[in-house]
């Protein structure tokens, strides 16, 4: 169903486009999605990109988020306007407690490399200097 393409400029986005390499199973994606990595079970809103070897699983990408090369996104969902820079890893495929979703908030830019445990929530618009240099534990917030 097609409702409120005025909205964010959605009547004027291009197609899905899937790369040669880009992988799309069991999810949903909208106009203007750049696909050149793998998604699985997901949902990805108008505008998100999905680099190569990054890998997307589980997960909600509102708008305009950008996935960079190696990423791992596991059971999360991020608002819009987010950078998930490369190596960047959230979640986790098992994780120990399934019920544990880890929320980005929006207009963010998850530093190259980061580890962001399970369950995690991360405030919008995150300051450089507030992230952490290596990882976000399990359950824990970031204001």
């Amino acid at each position: 169903i097609r409702t409120n393409l005025a909205h964010r400029n959605i009547a004027d986005r291009q197609p899905v486009k899937i790369g040669s390499h880009g992988q799309l199973e069991n999810s949903m994606a909208y106009n203007g999605c750049i696909i050149e990595g793998t998604v699985r079970n997901s949902i990805l809103f108008p505008g998100v990109h999905v680099m190569a070897g990054a890998e997307v699983n589980d997960s909600i990408l509102f708008f305009d988020n950008i996935v960079h090369q190696n990423a791992r996104l596991h059971r999360m969902v991020s608002d819009v306007n987010t950078v998930f820079n490369r190596d960047v890893h959230i979640g986790a495929p098992k994780c120990e407690k399934v019920n544990r979703v880890s929320v980005i908030g929006w207009n963010n830019s998850v530093p190259q490399g980061l580890r962001i445990g399970c369950g995690c929530s991360v405030a919008p618009r995150m300051a450089a200097e507030k992230w952490p240099q290596e990882c976000l534990a399990d359950g824990e917030a970031l204001q």
